[in-house]
């Protein structure tokens, strides 16, 4: 009960927060003296007794900050790639009636954030309301795909390759003394 109390003083919570609590998730649906009541995203109900809450983590309040990371080619141009992201994704979304006010701020290219075996990975930043950043995430996959093709830029795909040993080339053999089997 005291651990409810200062959880509920700390403003840690209210009903209808998405928070992030004793190893589950879920929308705050009850407070009670001694617990708290939460669905999961799948449905199902959690009951946290205040003793075994923990560290609380509130999803709910303020803003949510997404980055979306993404992979191009070695050959890209990366400063064609942030005017992209400018022009052709964050511009359209901004002037979309419905899309433009759930951001608040702009879409940002953040560059290349690793080199990878295949591929240059970029991240692209953009900042919303709680909840809104899903449905922005989307549009901004579809604008990026668009303007890429338009543009003529590549997603790159996995890939690895492999060393072939010239003819005549001797393989290596871990074990030269071993007896050969068959």
């Amino acid at each position: 009960i005291i651990a409810g109390v200062f959880y509920l003083m700390d403003n840690a919570f209210r009903v209808g927060d998405y928070i992030e609590a004793a190893g589950t998730n879920g929308m705050v649906e009850a407070i009670s003296l001694r617990s708290l009541r939460m669905r999961h995203p799948r449905g199902m109900v959690n009951t946290i007794p205040f003793g075994d809450i923990g560290i609380v983590t509130n999803m709910s309040r303020d803003y949510i900050i997404t980055k979306l990371d993404f992979r191009v080619r070695y050959d890209t141009d990366v400063e064609q790639v942030r005017k992209i992201i400018k022009k052709k994704v964050y511009e359209p979304i901004m002037q979309d009636e419905e899309l433009g006010p759930k951001l608040l701020d702009k879409i940002k290219s953040q560059g290349v954030r690793q080199m990878d075996d295949s591929a240059m990975i970029m991240r692209v930043k953009y900042k919303t309301a709680p909840g809104e950043q899903f449905v922005i995430r989307k549009e901004v996959y579809r604008l990026m795909q668009e303007a890429f093709k338009e543009e003529g830029i590549e997603f790159a795909l996995p890939s690895s390759s492999m060393r072939l040993m010239p003819d005549g080339a001797q393989s290596f053999d871990p074990d030269p003394g071993a007896q050969p089997s068959g």
